[in-house]
């Protein structure tokens, strides 16, 4: 998915995987729209926020920055109010002066993939202990 906030954080381009995601197929809905206050759980928003205020005064990003950062991870809530963990890569947004004017956020949904790969942790915790605490020999 690929994102634009402009310097007050708010969306100003969506493509259509990011609508997506968002679970927001008309673009109108997720254009303009602060990314804070729609977009991400209300216990992030304020961390992220300010993380993102830094950014545009001229501060690096943080890995944490809820709008992401180089090679982060964070959350995010959909128009039906399902969480989404998404890796993101952010870029600033420059004009033709080279002042920053926003980020370029581009994410990729990994929540199905950390689901599996829980559920494939589990499985292999489930079966040592069962193989280990089998009275006898286990043969294979």
């Amino acid at each position: 998915m690929v994102l634009a906030l402009n310097a007050k954080g708010s969306v100003v381009l969506a493509n259509r995987k990011a609508s997506d995601v968002l679970e927001c197929h008309d673009l109108c809905k997720s254009a303009n729209s602060n990314w804070f206050e729609k977009w991400l759980p209300l216990e992030q928003r304020a961390a992220a926020r300010a993380r993102f205020d830094a950014q545009m005064a001229g501060t690096q990003i943080s890995a944490e920055s809820g709008a992401g950062g180089e090679g982060s991870e964070g959350q995010i809530i959909t128009a039906s109010g399902k969480l989404r963990l998404i890796a993101w890569h952010v870029s600033p947004l420059t004009d033709q002066s080279g002042r920053l004017i926003g980020l370029l956020l581009a994410g990729e949904d990994i929540s199905e993939a950390l689901q599996t790969q829980m559920a494939l942790l589990d499985s292999r915790d489930r079966y040592r202990a069962l193989v280990e605490n089998i009275p006898g020999v286990v043969f294979r």
